[in-house]
């Protein structure tokens, strides 16, 4: 399998959730159990994690309605099965849930899956991501596997001629992980509580009543205020600022207050009063597995980057330059 074979024919790199990976950290972080690395199939190219996109060749689609022999398909989370192979659980553009287990396809013998690729990642957004995952991550508490403020600066070794990088922002990825119910009926859902969960985050950082604001029963906002994630590269303001134009996910507190939001609106088991979940580090960032009326659903905290280039720039008539923005957009 030849990573990247695909990338120019698959979604835009930037119409999409960057990539996401493990990067050491510099403290012993908690980590889930059941996705240890060390105990996992090492057969998996490095290229893939959570996050990856991938496309896919059906043996069998995993929802009758699927017309296509190929499809585009996102990587949520690397598992392990019973015997210690790796499995992928993905979920198509189309949000139709599947895992595979990738030394099946190998051997020919996947229920679902013939063959993959890895879409390919273009220079620098690797390095980019590799240092925001990792500012992310350290945000969590060794200790408590609370979530706490994160780093205000962008790594400086990120001062490349060409492009303005900024602290990412930090966002939701909502992923119910039982496989029942329509495509449709898990795309709504998944996007009404990444959007709750973001704008009750932004609504803790602008109001001063934060604690009567948290005692409030937070409920789900409605499908139509579901709106296209902001992107800065098409962005004259966020151009001209060399930063995010507006919100407040990119500040350090985002993620702290976005898992005070989880903890309103999610329970930390089936049935269960509400209580502090566990968080762990993960290929993505942050995540924890947690309950929405009975229902298991994994939420992932991602960064969502902050690069522009000199073309994208040029687009609105204004030249990109890094090096004079790196500490002072970190901290606006």
């Amino acid at each position: 399998m030849q990573a990247g074979a695909c990338a120019e024919l698959g979604p835009h790199n930037r119409s999409l959730p960057p990539t996401a990976m493990v990067v050491p950290g510099t403290r012993h972080l908690p980590v889930n159990p059941s996705l240890r690395k060390e105990s996992m199939d090492h057969n998996i190219p490095d290229t893939i994690c959570a996050g990856s996109f991938l496309r896919v060749w059906w043996r069998l689609p995993p929802d009758a309605s699927t017309a296509h022999a190929c499809e585009w398909a996102e990587v949520i989370r690397i598992e392990k099965t019973k015997i210690g192979a790796a499995t992928l659980r993905c979920e198509t553009l189309g949000k139709v849930a599947f895992s595979f287990v990738p030394t099946d396809v190998a051997r020919g013998v996947d229920a679902h899956v013939v063959k993959f690729e890895v879409q390919a990642e273009v220079a620098p957004h690797g390095d980019l991501r590799r240092s925001e995952v990792n500012r992310l991550r350290q945000a969590l508490h060794e200790t408590c596997g609370r979530i706490g403020t994160l780093s205000r600066e962008v790594d400086p070794a990120l001062c490349n001629a060409g492009f303005t990088v900024a602290p990412s922002q930090v966002r939701v990825k909502a992923t119910l992980l039982t496989h029942s119910g329509s495509a449709s009926q898990r795309q709504s859902l998944q996007e009404r509580l990444e959007v709750t969960l973001e704008q009750f985050a932004d609504d803790l950082h602008e109001t001063d009543q934060k604690q009567q604001l948290l005692q409030q029963p937070l409920q789900l906002r409605q499908s139509s205020e579901v709106n296209q994630r902001h992107r800065p590269e098409l962005c004259p303001e966020c151009i001209r600022k060399a930063n995010w134009c507006s919100g407040s996910l990119h500040l350090p507190d985002a993620a702290a207050r976005i898992a005070k939001a989880a903890e309103s609106l999610l329970t930390p088991g089936s049935g269960t009063d509400r209580q502090s979940p566990n968080w762990y580090v993960s290929d993505s960032g942050i995540e924890a597995e947690m309950f929405y009326n009975d229902q298991p659903v994994l939420i992932q905290l991602r960064p969502w980057h902050f690069c522009i280039s000199e073309t994208d720039a040029a687009l609105f008539g204004k030249p990109a330059r890094l090096a004079p923005r790196l500490r002072t957009a970190s901290s606006t």
